[in-house]
This record gives C-alpha cells, structure tokens and sequence, in this order.
C-alpha cells in the first residue's frame, strides 16, 4: 500500500517535471543528435535482448580490440544478476532508503516491467506523451516490449 502511495507521489513529480527535469526533454536532446558519428545510441531493451550482441557494437565503436574471451567476460559481470548483486551498481551502500530491501536501486531488470508498477492512467499518459513528444517528431518506435 506505502509503496503504491509512493509511486503516485512521485510520478505525479517526475511527469510534472519537478524531479529531475523531463525525461521526455532529455531524451529529445539526443535524438536531435542522430546522425552524429561521435554518439552510440544504446537501449535497455536491445541489451536485454542480446547483451553480447551490444558489447560488440561498443566495441566496434571505440575501435577496441578484444578477444572473445573477455568479451565473455565483461557480459557476464554486466547481466542483471551480476550487477543485482554488486554492491557498486545496486547502491547498497549507501544510506537511507535504497538500503532497504524493498526499495532496490535496481529493479527487476525486465523490459516494460514499468507497466507492473505504474496505475493504467499513468501509463497511457506516458504512451501518449511519447507519441507527441518523441515517436511522431522523431520518426521512431519506442520499445517497451521483446
């Protein structure tokens, strides 16, 4: 129930851009940038989706040489578990509420898993805002689903 309560509270916050600024904003910034040869554009969903995959196409893009080896290497430290686990990516030690069990830095780590958490107002308000704001200006789908 506090958490339900607490997910209204802040979307109200993030939506209405007192929390960080729009997201919406920010994410237009970069894609008015597309095109540009000096930036790699990256999804969580294509890295849930093939995450190796995707480290290949960072290093291809920093003109890297690795061996398959510790290309295997860096997928496995970078999965969800390994980074769920971490203490330097699941901010675990930091104090106040991330510490708390039911409130994780990390969440569950599955694409459109936002829907789980979120009323069906506020996620067809979201839908609706990236339609406007994002999909119809920039000529792009935004995935939220594999």
């Amino acid at each position: 129930q506090n958490t339900i309560l607490y997910i209204n509270i802040v979307f109200k916050q993030w939506y209405q851009r007192r929390v960080r600024g729009s997201y919406f904003d920010h994410l237009a910034s970069w894609l008015r940038e597309k095109g540009n040869p000096d930036i790699l554009y990256l999804t969580y969903e294509d890295m849930v989706e093939d995450l190796e995959r995707e480290i290949w196409r960072i290093i291809e893009f920093l003109n890297l040489e690795l061996s398959q080896h510790k290309v295997t290497e860096v997928v496995k430290k970078s999965g969800f578990g390994a980074m769920a686990d971490n203490p330097l990516t699941n901010y675990s030690w930091r104090d106040g509420a991330v510490k708390q069990a039911s409130s994780r830095f990390i969440n569950k780590g599955k694409v459109g898993a936002w829907r789980e958490l979120l009323s069906p107002e506020q996620s067809q308000e979201i839908e609706r805002t990236l339609r406007q704001q994002i999909e119809t200006p920039f000529g792009i789908k935004i995935r939220d689903v594999l």
